[in-house]
């Protein structure tokens, strides 16, 4: 299958990640500045955390061997045209129940393998392709890009385009805050809600 030039164009605009921002150290809050429920409940969180730890390790573990065994067993019974999405199985104490969904990661990268593979016919049957464009963020901050780009498409940029805008806290914007009086702070908590601290 021959890509037209807009396919080809599309391929030079894949964007790079970034990588995070190196965190900073944070103030210690003393066993002197802190109070004994306090210090009672830091640890307890640490150790339900190391419980909760070993508890997700053993359960993946024993998850893997239950979906090996049941995979095989839903593989022959579609194959022979009893496709089920679940399974109960049985253990010495008890039962869990198997079940698959619909939900499946695939890579765009990986299409022309895709189609290799099936043909277009059953790609077709079978994916969906969705797409999107972005313009370049500095479209937006650079007043001579935006002529020359409304001076190519005129009044038909709707037609082609569609905008929408999302709002994100700049960096910092979690310690800026606090140079609003608490009046103010307090309204702009309303629109801005922080994130649950995590207890690591």
């Amino acid at each position: 299958m021959k890509k037209s030039a807009f396919a080809k164009a599309l391929e030079t605009t894949k964007v790079e990640k970034k990588t995070a921002a190196k965190k900073s150290s944070m103030p210690l809050l003393s066993k002197a500045d802190t109070a004994k429920e306090v210090r009672v409940a830091v640890d307890s969180v640490n150790e339900a955390k190391a419980e909760l730890k070993a508890a997700k390790a053993k359960l993946a573990k024993n998850e893997m061997v239950v979906i090996n065994f049941v995979k095989p067993v839903q593989d022959r019974d579609a194959y022979a045209g009893n496709h089920s999405k679940s399974y109960e199985v049985e253990g010495n104490k008890g039962s869990v129940k198997f079940v698959s969904a619909n939900k499946f990661s695939v890579s765009s990268e990986d299409e022309e393998n895709l189609l290799e593979l099936l043909g277009e016919e059953r790609f077709n049957e079978r994916f969906e392709k969705k797409e999107s464009l972005s313009v370049k963020a500095e479209i937006f901050t650079n007043d001579k890009l935006q002529a020359e780009m409304m001076e190519l498409m005129g009044d038909k940029f709707s037609l082609f385009f569609e905008y929408t805008a999302t709002l994100k806290v700049k960096e910092d914007f979690d310690r800026k805050q606090y140079a609003l009086n608490e009046s103010e702070l307090a309204d702009l908590r309303v629109f801005a809600k922080q994130a649950k601290p995590a207890l690591k």
